[in-house]
């Protein structure tokens, strides 16, 4: 019987089982998983989940990765929440054989118990995150491509086994009581593929990763279930494989022990693990190949000399499934746009990139991508493999340039490496610096290393969310007098990521500071739309905007005012774009003679709020007198206000 043997493999299986690149393997789908989990940590659709669901939250157990470890929740819940999060930018790791994410649903619900009970050492950790994954992906394989077709998300039809699997690993099950976890796991299977491009799609993953988690923990208190659950007459296979002829031939095969297919750590068998891949673009794998060539005919373009936008038509030859999976031609937001092969292909054409950024609301609406993608015809050749495309760009000169991708970026012939691995986990973490994400790093390949993994947690959760500080200190920068010296200098200092943004005075700039780089000089952030400022004071860079909003307090000079001037960013503050003024004291209600600054904008709670320094006027003492209004303002409307105003989703 599938299920019982399943069950038996996992519960005997043992880290000394594990090759080398298997380990290696885990260690990279794990640190990918950390990336992806903290990159989505502040999409709408984890903060709706987050703060819908609070009046239910149970004992804070439990960590939110992305949350400068303010938020702990119930295990159940963290599961949920973080796996909602590692897939809601579509950028985690991909088993190519079935198109499942198998990562997402196992980690998300191992971290929460890991925390939760305890005493779990990293070798343990990897040896059920291996056995949660390979029991996804069999049995995946198993009804593969059938239920796929007829409208099952795979990746959560198997997810919740999978996290039950690793959850009853973990927790030390015994065969039967495993056994019992896959069916309850099993008889919970959520996700229709109608849900690509809306909030629902990350659901499933949340889901699957708590349907698992509460499955194995029900088993371990003695709730039963069938024990053929996945190969009776009614059970899984037969339900989710409906189509499939043979299914559970195919069951036996791929959750067998004795074929070179399946189930391995013996003799026999084969790991799905070192199949998997990673991707470097937030979107459909299938329309990878498509980025990849139309970004190359972008360098291509500009090496040329021609602009991109004049761009007379796009031909591309593709993969039978590009347009089956991502086929939208008119997304309407940034969810519908990461199934679509036309919005990625003019991201890459005219923008020469697809990061998470490019499939955001305001990118997807923009008359320049869209007047691309209009002119994107996609064909399908079933002679194109599936990591392969061809395309041919036509210009207004009349000029043509093709490419042709054999093997794209990220594929199994093609792989990411660690290094842009570890780039990719940085640019997706704004509020994780360099070092401290190759710390990351580093524990993710090292989570064997034998201390409970808890412990790890608690060591390390600096290393997720903040610098680490030093005994001592030492100079960073001592910029050189001005002729004439001038007074005004740096306002203000915020540190985003692996960098340091200052607002400076002197050259009525943004600036920034590579922390890490060893030469310690600034570099001035290109505003799109310049804002010239002298009297600027703190800046700051909420939690609440991603990593991408940044407030500055100003006093404006020129009009005898005081408020917050909000910058926004969409490449990591490569740039920055002046969205405008909010002022925080309405000086008509002062006399002109008070003297008053204002001293900061900060986020507090889930809430905004600038404050006004009132002080001694000691030209005339009287003129500042006993104040009895509060000088903190709450200014979280006005802000959003703005960013809506200019295209940012709250």
């Amino acid at each position: 019987m599938a299920t019982r043997r399943l069950a038996i493999w996992s519960h005997n299986l043992q880290y000394s089982d594990l090759p080398e690149d298997v380990i290696r393997a885990a260690s990279r789908s794990f640190y990918n998983w950390v990336g992806c989990t903290i990159a989505g940590s502040h999409h709408e659709a984890t903060k709706i989940a987050h703060q819908t669901l609070s009046p239910f939250f149970g004992p804070p157990t439990a960590s939110l990765l992305g949350h400068n470890g303010a938020s702990r929740l119930d295990a159940q819940h963290a599961a949920l929440i973080n796996g909602i999060a590692s897939h809601v930018h579509d950028y985690d790791d991909t088993h190519l054989d079935t198109i499942i994410h198998p990562t997402g649903p196992v980690a998300s619900a191992l971290l929460s118990v890991a925390e939760w009970r305890g005493g779990i050492s990293g070798k343990k950790f990897i040896t059920a995150l291996m056995a949660g994954i390979e029991a996804e992906c069999k049995a995946g394989l198993a009804v593969w491509p059938e239920h796929y077709d007829i409208g099952w998300h795979i990746t959560s039809i198997v997810g919740s086994i999978g996290a039950a699997v690793a959850v009853s690993k973990v927790l030390g099950l015994s065969p039967t009581k495993t056994t019992h976890a896959i069916g309850l796991a099993a008889t919970q299977v959520t996700g229709l593929r109608e849900m690509f491009g809306s909030h629902c799609k990350s659901f499933h993953v949340g889901r699957a990763a708590q349907n698992g988690l509460l499955a194995a923990v029900m088993a371990e208190g003695g709730y039963t279930s069938s024990e053929g659950a996945l190969e009776a007459k009614r059970g899984w296979a037969t339900v989710v494989g409906t189509n499939k002829p043979d299914v559970l031939q195919a069951l036996d095969r791929w959750l067998g022990t004795d074929n070179e297919d399946g189930l391995a750590g013996g003799d026999n068998g084969r790991w799905e693990i070192v199949r998997n891949s990673f991707k470097p673009f937030p979107c459909g794998i299938v329309i990878h190949p498509i980025i990849d060539a139309c970004i190359q005919l972008h360098e291509a373009l500009i090496r040329e000399g021609h602009n991109p936008a004049q761009i007379e038509s796009v031909t591309a030859q593709v993969h039978p499934l590009v347009l089956e999976l991502t086929g939208k031609k008119t997304p309407k937001d940034g969810l519908e746009a990461k199934f679509s092969v036309y919005h990625s292909g003019a991201c890459g054409l005219l923008l020469g990139r697809a990061t998470p950024s490019e499939y955001e609301d305001n990118v997807v609406l923009d008359p320049a991508v869209i007047t691309i993608r209009d002119r994107i015809t996609a064909n399908i050749d079933t002679s194109i493999a599936a990591d392969s495309a061809k395309i041919s760009v036509v210009l207004q000169s009349g000029e043509v340039f093709t490419k042709y991708v054999e093997h794209a970026i990220g594929s199994r012939a093609n792989p990411l490496s660690d290094e842009k691995l570890r780039e990719k986990f940085v640019d997706g973490c704004n509020s994780v610096s360099i070092r401290d994400a190759e710390a990351v790093s580093q524990r993710c390949w090292e989570l064997e290393a034998g201390r409970p993994f808890h412990q790890c947690l608690k060591e390390h959760q600096a290393v997720f969310f903040t610098a680490d500080c030093e005994d001592k200190v030492s100079p960073f920068y001592i910029r050189q007098p001005t002729t004439p010296p001038r007074s005004f200098g740096f306002g203000g200092v915020v540190r985003v990521g692996d960098t340091l943004i200052a607002s400076d005075n002197t050259k009525h700039q943004l600036v920034k500071f590579a922390i890490h780089s060893g030469h310690h000089s600034p570099v001035v952030i290109p505003q799109t739309n310049y804002h010239n400022f002298s009297g600027a004071g703190s800046v700051s860079v909420p939690h609440r905007h991603g990593g991408k909003v940044l407030l500055m307090a100003e006093d404006v000079t020129a009009s005898n005012t005081t408020g917050v001037s909000v910058f926004i960013s969409k490449d990591n503050w490569k740039s920055a774009r002046f969205l405008g003024f909010i002022e925080s004291v309405d000086r008509k209600s002062e006399p002109a003679s008070v003297a008053m600054s204002l001293a900061s904008a900060h986020e507090l709670g889930d809430r905004i709020y600038s404050s006004t320094l009132f002080y001694d006027n000691k030209v005339n003492p009287a003129m500042a007198g006993n104040r009895t209004d509060f000088s903190l303002r709450d200014i979280t409307e006005s802000v959003d206000a703005l960013l809506k105003e200019n295209g940012f989703k709250i």
